[in-house]
């Protein structure tokens, strides 16, 4: 019969799995929330810790005890659970060690253990919206317009996770033994201390990432991994769950500083950055814009009105401004 731990282990390594092991993993997993979870763990952590020695294990135990489990309350008492060490010992020389005994704790929760609960903080920007946020370890983030950002108080863990949903533009402070991880909905971004741009809206189908300074990993957990070097953009594709690294134009982060930038983008392209920038809703009453006609402009500091006066003419068509509102004729 096969036994989990030892496919765990298997999984982990640089071992392959085979079909009747992959089923047997498969099973585990959708047996219950906690093994898909607990498997969901693993992987993050095997990928961010260095742990492989039989040396570093106090270290590891201090940390999973510290950062990583609560206690079971059973009717107001600790319920007692033990760890087989016996099976644990068995694995101590295999560069999996950390992640079994993590298997093994995840599951059978070790006795008197605190966690401190750090306070999670989430900052959403509406349409025609941005704003700076700087994070406790002087991290510098600008959030773009329509965009979301969940993050920690404080980190408190071995790695610096952010949740980005949207548009933003981080500096992030270096810290070597700290990596710095931005979550979008198919895509984890890895840093120690760089400055680059995070493209992830929902309703679009590629994550943009693209690279000012340092050295960025892009990785959607499984297969697909890239690594960026200052002026590439990585490019990922929701649907064919590819990603290409081209070279990106600096004006393509401008708005970071406030700038205003679209270049070669059709007139329904033109009318989304608009309505995003100035947070305005477009009616349009002509019908007649030419598909095929396309725009490029660079506006610092200028009012819509400003704006919509000098492509009008290229456009060839008539504006109105009535509050919110703005009525193409």
């Amino acid at each position: 019969m096969l036994n989990i731990d030892e496919i765990l282990i298997k999984a982990f390594s640089e071992d392959s799995l085979n079909e009747e092991e992959k089923k047997v993993l498969e099973a585990w997993k959708v047996q219950s929330e906690e093994n898909k979870n607990a498997f969901t763990k693993m992987e993050k952590y095997w990928k961010h810790k260095q742990y492989a020695n039989k040396g570093s294990m106090n270290r590891v135990w201090v940390e999973i005890d510290k950062n990583i489990f609560k206690e079971e309350k059973v009717l107001g008492h600790s319920k007692k659970r033990y760890f087989n060490f016996s099976l644990f010992a068995k694995v101590a020389a295999s560069a999996i060690l950390f992640m079994l005994g993590y298997y093994h704790f995840y599951l059978l929760p070790p006795k008197n253990v605190e966690v401190e609960d750090v306070a999670q903080i989430s900052r959403e920007n509406k349409i025609g919206e941005k704003r700076t946020i700087k994070l406790s370890d002087g991290t510098v983030i600008i959030l773009n317009a329509e965009s979301k950002l969940k993050f920690p108080e404080r980190f408190t863990q071995d790695i610096r996770e952010v949740f980005l949903e949207g548009e933003a533009f981080f500096d992030v402070a270096k810290d070597e033994s700290h990596p710095f991880i931005i979550h979008t909905q198919q895509l984890n971004i890895t840093v120690k201390g760089t400055s680059f741009n995070v493209k992830a809206y929902k309703d679009e189908n590629n994550i943009k990432v693209s690279v000012v300074t340092g050295l960025v990993e892009v990785s959607n957990g499984e297969e697909v991994k890239l690594l960026l070097e200052p002026s590439d953009k990585g490019v990922y594709n929701k649907k064919k769950n590819s990603i290409v690294k081209k070279t990106f134009s600096p004006d393509e982060i401008v708005w970071s500083k406030g700038i205003l930038f679209f270049e070669n983008v059709d007139f329904n392209e033109l009318v989304d950055q608009l309505e995003q920038w100035y947070g305005v809703e477009f009616i349009v009453q002509k019908g007649n814009i030419s598909s095929k006609k396309s725009f490029k402009g660079r506006f610092e500091n200028e009012s819509l009105e400003e704006v919509l006066e000098n492509i009008s003419f290229a456009g060839k068509f008539d504006f109105e401004i009535k509050g919110k509102k703005v009525i193409i004729k």
